[in-house]
C-alpha cells in the first residue's frame, strides 16, 4: 500500500511539472495555422523567426521582448532588433497597435539620431504608421499649448547630442508631423 501511494505522488509530481512546463510555453501563430511552441520565450530565436516569416506577429512575450529590445541602451542589440521593429509595425493590429506607439515614442525619444536615419529609410506609407502610432500616445493630451509635445520635443532635442544641424531640423520636422497627426486624431 505503501508503494502504490508513493507511486501516485511521483506521477501526481511529474504531471504537476508537465502542467507547469505547458502553462510556460507560448503558442506562436505561424503561417501554416500550426502554431509554434516556443519555450520559456527565447527573444532572440523569436526575431529570427519573425525576419524569416515563420511566426506571425502577435500580442505575446516573444514580440513585447523584440520591442523592450529596440530601446536597450546597446547598440548592437538595437542594430539587430530594429528590422523586428520595423515588421512588428507594419503587422500589428488590436492590442498590440496601440502598444506599440509606446515603444516608438520611447526609441525617438532616447535614440534621435538612429532613429532619423531609419525613418529615412522607410516607405511613405510605413513613416505615416510611425508618426501616427507616436501621435496616438500624444492625441489625448493635445491641450491648447502642447505642453506634453513640447516637453517631449525638448528632451528628444537634447538626446540628439552629435546631431547635425540638418538631422535636428529632420527631427523637428518629425515631432511637427506627429503634432499634427495628434491634432487631427483629436479633430475626428
Amino acid at each position: 500500500m505503501r508503494y502504490f501511494l508513493l507511486w501516485i505522488v511521483v506521477l501526481a509530481a511529474c504531471n504537476n511539472d508537465a502542467n507547469i512546463q505547458k502553462n510556460n510555453a507560448v503558442a506562436i501563430p505561424s503561417e501554416t495555422g500550426k502554431d509554434t511552441i516556443i519555450h520559456p520565450v527565447n527573444t532572440n530565436a523569436f526575431a529570427q523567426l519573425l525576419l524569416t516569416g515563420k511566426v506571425k506577429v502577435s500580442d505575446n512575450d516573444g514580440t513585447f521582448g523584440c520591442l523592450d529590445s529596440l530601446l536597450s541602451p546597446g547598440a548592437g542589440t538595437r542594430k539587430f532588433y530594429y528590422p523586428v521593429g520595423r515588421i512588428i509595425m507594419n503587422q500589428s493590429d488590436g492590442a498590440l497597435s496601440e502598444a506599440i506607439g509606446g515603444y516608438l515614442e520611447n526609441y525617438l525619444r532616447r535614440y534621435p539620431a538612429e532613429a532619423i536615419d531609419h525613418y529615412k529609410e522607410m516607405t511613405s506609407e510605413e513613416q505615416q504608421k510611425f508618426i501616427d502610432y507616436i501621435a496616438f500616445e500624444f492625441y489625448a493630451n493635445t491641450d491648447s499649448g502642447n505642453n506634453v509635445l513640447n516637453k517631449y520635443k525638448k528632451e528628444t532635442i537634447l538626446n540628439c547630442v552629435n546631431c547635425s544641424s540638418e538631422k535636428r531640423m529632420d527631427l523637428e520636422n518629425i515631432i511637427l508631423k506627429i503634432g499634427k497627426s495628434a491634432t487631427n486624431m483629436n479633430d475626428q
